[in-house]
């Protein structure tokens, strides 16, 4: 028995997909309209602030987020006498708001405004979920 291979107009065979052969090409992150008329009313910051962090975030940042290893190595850095493990587990539950697994600009907008320019009772709710292992309030 013999099997040929039928091929498209390109001269591709049928049997690999085409997303296969294109080249992958990654796409620049950029902050969404919602995140910055969000960022914008919750932190009184203009637009042009705003998006000049958001490039500083990705000078370190490129792919939009911070990793939960990565936020383990810059706690290490940070403090090298310290439980790393233990440390950014727990600080990482602050950070991460959505709990996806990553920690994008906004969040990491938010904690910060929050523990810079927030009342007593912001940062103590900030505080709270670094304490909050079990996540039941």
């Amino acid at each position: 028995m013999r099997i040929s291979l039928s091929h498209s107009p390109k001269g591709i065979p049928a049997l690999i997909p085409r997303s296969l052969l294109m080249k992958k090409t990654k796409k620049k992150p950029s902050l969404s309209e919602e995140d910055l008329v969000y960022l914008k009313r919750k932190t009184n910051e203009g637009k042009s602030q705003i998006e000049a962090q958001y490039q500083m975030f990705l000078t370190k940042h490129p792919d939009g987020h911070i990793s939960k290893k990565y936020f383990k190595s810059m706690l290490s850095q940070s403090f090298p006498e310290a439980n790393v493990k233990n440390l950014s587990n727990h600080i990482w539950r602050m950070f991460d708001i959505d709990n996806d697994g990553l920690i994008d600009f906004k969040e990491f907008s938010m904690v910060l405004h929050v523990m810079s320019h927030g009342s007593a009772k912001d940062n103590l709710k900030q505080i709270f979920k670094v304490f909050d292992m079990n996540q039941d309030g």
